[in-house]
């Protein structure tokens, strides 16, 4: 292997190294160990640019195999290294160049640079119903205290329109304590008069959108069972005096009073359009099938894709009081727009489970779900040269896995605990916490509340899953929840994990063994090996966690099954 630098009168070579790929913060990285010396005019070179502070120097990793030439773009930093003055030698370390570097400096992407377009919030029409009852109950003073069952009870209950398409929005529940003034302005109590609000919202079609949509009566409803789950809030209860006694006005509410609205969202940007622009400065051009940008029809057949092909191919981003103000006057437009590069990328390969590689051969940056990765691998069952060290179970003991948005909204969108059954006495729980740091997806929660009003909200943004046009679905598919059951149930630490109350079987998880699988091949090998794919051997199948290969082409694999 050799290395050649503009500097230089003459390649250098490299007797020994080794090339490694691995996984680091959702990125893939390659790297070479290895160490070059520079001797004379080089040295003197090398040492003059260190003292003027140049950054560093470009150059070219060469190497012969297999009758073809293998090469990499590298550099040399000048800011480190070791100077021996006496004996007139630099020893340096050389790093692969990467095209994504150039992301380094582009701080800020501001999304408003790309064409604004409206999105409707539902598909269909937006439907709501009422239902409102009123009775005089005697619950008498706070000895005789009562619950809201109670008070349901008297009032005949909350109606289940789901068979009609609707889903509960919002409900009230009241009960105050009334009395009449009689001789002598002597207070007396006649009852609680309760009364029952419930606010009911349905969406419907004349045609059938999806699979989610279910006919009633012949006309299609967008399943109330798909809207969020709700909960009753803490009741306010106040304390009313009559005459010498004490009783209890009490209000319960359910859900958001008007939650639900039919108006167009401003200010929405693809954001295919921003990664293509964000991806300009590297040379390459980006291919993900998962977001069908420059598809190449190279993804698996599998529920992965399917939920990309259904809700993931048109993503609108947009700046969070875009949503959370949406009824201000003042649009965010142009204010608040900015989002660095790591903070897009590095979010969106943890919220949808992606992965990104570059291939400098054929001039792309492929960013696919992880599965995309375990259906390529290499076959060394034919192998005769295969050492498959020891298979060891020393599995890192995880008790819970939390998945979060980048704030609070509602749980369901903001948050999923998974619990695993590994108890242990001794210790404190082992949490492993995975954070969205910039992204809300929970728009009809959010949507007009002063309670997201915060400055921990203003610099965030939402992802919106569209069809073009409107909001599939209220944007349930990009709660938390949903997300993590259909695209993170791979590569689990357990077979079994509970969420919630329910235990839940995962698609794929490591069973605890790992292994080096050892081979001789080339350099070209190498560079077809990357992380999650995976290993066929005569003992079974392995997941690729790091591949290294040196100078004698020995390639080694850290593996787990």
């Amino acid at each position: 292997m050799k290395a050649g630098f503009e500097f230089l009168t003459n390649d250098v070579y490299i007797d020994r190294f080794t090339l490694s790929r691995s996984v680091e913060n959702t990125f893939v990285k390659s790297e070479i160990q290895t160490e070059i010396k520079f001797t004379g005019e080089n040295h003197d070179y090398l040492f003059r640019e260190r003292l003027k502070g140049s950054d560093k120097e470009i150059g070219q990793l060469t190497h012969e195999c297999e009758n073809q030439t293998w090469g990499k773009d590298v550099f040399i930093s000048h800011n480190e290294g070791t100077f021996d003055l006496k004996r007139c030698v630099t020893t340096k370390k050389i790093s692969f160049g990467n095209p994504l570097d150039c992301l380094i400096g582009v701080n800020n992407i501001n999304i408003f640079d790309y064409p604004a377009g409206v999105i409707d919030l539902v598909q269909g029409v937006l439907t709501k119903e009422k239902h409102e009852v009123q009775k005089y109950v005697y619950f008498g003073p706070d000895s005789n205290n009562y619950t809201l069952n109670d008070v349901l009870i008297e009032l005949g209950g909350i109606p289940d329109k789901t068979a009609e398409g609707y889903a509960i929005e919002y409900i009230k529940v009241t009960a105050v304590p009334e009395y009449d003034f009689i001789i002598d302005l002597f207070e007396q109590y006649k009852g609680h008069k309760c009364e029952i609000y419930v606010q009911y919202v349905g969406v419907y079609s004349g045609t059938q959108i999806s699979s989610d949509w279910i006919d009633i009566n012949g006309i299609w409803f967008y399943n109330p069972s798909l809207f969020p789950v709700k909960s009753w809030s803490a009741p306010v209860k106040k304390i009313i005096p009559i005459f010498i006694l004490n009783f209890i006005d009490s209000t319960w509410e359910f859900g958001t009073f008007l939650n639900y609205s039919d108006i167009p969202i401003s200010n929405c940007v693809s954001l295919n359009a921003v990664l293509l622009g964000l991806f300009e400065c590297t040379g390459l051009d980006l291919v993900s099938n998962f977001f069908n940008i420059n598809a190449d029809g190279s993804n698996p057949a599998n529920k992965y894709y399917d939920f990309a092909t259904s809700f993931c191919h048109d993503i609108k981003i947009v700046q969070s009081f875009d949503i959370i103000r949406e009824s201000s006057i003042e649009d965010s437009f142009g204010k608040s727009g900015f989002l660095t590069s790591k903070d897009i990328l590095t979010d969106l390969s943890l919220f949808f489970n992606l992965m990104l590689t570059t291939d400098t051969t054929l001039n792309i940056a492929r960013w696919e779900h992880v599965s995309y990765f375990q259906t390529k691998g290499y076959d060394v069952t034919s192998r005769t040269d295969v050492d498959i060290s020891p298979l060891e179970s020393d599995k890192e003991k995880i008790d819970s896995e939390l998945f979060l948005m980048a704030q609070p909204t509602t749980d369901n969108f903001y948050k999923i605990k998974v619990k695993y059954n590994v108890p242990d006495l001794y210790k404190e729980e082992n949490e492993k916490k995975y954070q969205v740091k910039k992204f809300l997806t929970d728009v009809f929660s959010t949507l007009n509340n002063k309670k997201f009003e915060g400055s921990e909200y203003e610099y965030l943004f939402y992802l919106l899953s569209t069809d073009g046009t409107n909001i599939i679905g209220l944007n349930n598919q990009f709660s938390m929840n949903s997300i993590f059951r259909n695209l993170h149930d791979l590569n689990r630490p357990y077979k079994t994990g509970q969420i919630g109350d329910t235990y839940t079987d995962f698609a794929g998880f490591s069973i605890g063994l790992e292994t080096t699988i050892k081979f001789f091949s080339s350099v070209l090998t190498w560079d077809t090996l990357f992380p999650f794919m995976s290993i066929k051997t005569d003992i079974g199948t392995f997941k690729v966690d790091t591949s290294e290969v040196n100078e004698k082409g020995l390639i080694t694999l850290k593996c787990k099954k």
